[in-house]
């Protein structure tokens, strides 16, 4: 099956967005910890998706 290029949202998939909540409970969900604190990580290591989840790997071990 193709993929239909004109049917392509534009949202960028490499960054975690703080303001959306839905994002912000997956990450915490996937990672078993709060979202307040995948808030705070995003605070203060930006929103980039693999930056967070290599933190978030920190954290839990």
């Amino acid at each position: 099956m193709v993929n239909d290029k004109s049917k392509q949202d534009f949202r960028d998939r490499e960054q975690v967005a703080a303001d959306e909540d839905d994002e912000v409970e997956y990450l915490a969900k996937r990672h078993r910890i709060s979202p307040g604190v995948v808030r705070q990580l995003i605070r203060q290591h930006g929103s980039d998706r693999k930056a967070l989840e290599h933190e978030v790997r920190k954290l839990r071990s």
